[in-house]
């Protein structure tokens, strides 16, 4: 048991020297190389806080990974390495983007379903209020409101299908609704 400690531990130095030697190798590489790094993620990325994760991405990826040996062009390389993160994180946001297209669309449609029970509803109670109507009001009352507020005409439309002046209509269609409001048979939702 005790060497089985005594291992693992040895693999844990192990693991940590090749991880500090790592990072000195990457911090060394980007303090060589830090202007060209920042110029060519200030082309790639013009906005500050991308260019800023795409920097920190690009040192983590080279502790993770460091480069290759023998490469003769690196500012070349930096330029194609760094081009091709900052399309892969557009990419990674254009999908990100797109499945909450896809989210909001399956909302949309319950939402149109709640809209189409919503006027169902509504149109249930105008029915209820043109028969109560109906038996409260005149005839000329009735039909102006009806024909205004249930098929939706304008009130010169009414006055026209009444053979009445638009004003004649307006003043129906208010004494109409001031005595389905005094009803007691009403009940006045707010």
């Amino acid at each position: 048991m005790a060497r089985e400690g005594q291992l693992s531990s040895d693999f844990k130095n192990a693991e940590s020297s090749e991880l500090e030697q790592r990072v000195a190798q990457a911090t060394d590489f980007f303090l060589r190389y830090e202007k060209c790094i920042r110029s060519i993620i200030t082309f790639v990325a013009p906005d500050p806080d991308d260019a800023e994760d795409l920097y920190q991405d690009f040192y983590v990826s080279i502790v993770k990974k460091p480069l290759p040996e023998g490469i003769e062009d690196v500012e070349g390389y930096l330029y194609r390495t760094l081009l091709n993160r900052s399309r892969g994180k557009t990419r990674q946001a254009v999908r990100y983007r797109e499945s909450l297209k896809r989210y909001a669309g399956g909302q949309e449609e319950q939402s149109e379903q709640r809209d189409v029970a919503e006027e169902v509803s509504r149109v249930d109670e105008a029915v209820t209020v043109l028969k109560t109507a109906k038996r409260l009001l005149g005839r000329r009352e009735y039909e102006a409101l009806r024909l205004r507020y249930y098929e939706g005409h304008a009130r010169s439309d009414v006055g026209k299908r009444l053979g009445l002046k638009a004003n004649t209509i307006s003043r129906y269609i208010w004494a109409g609704i001031e005595k389905i409001k005094r009803s007691p048979a009403f009940d006045e939702r707010g």
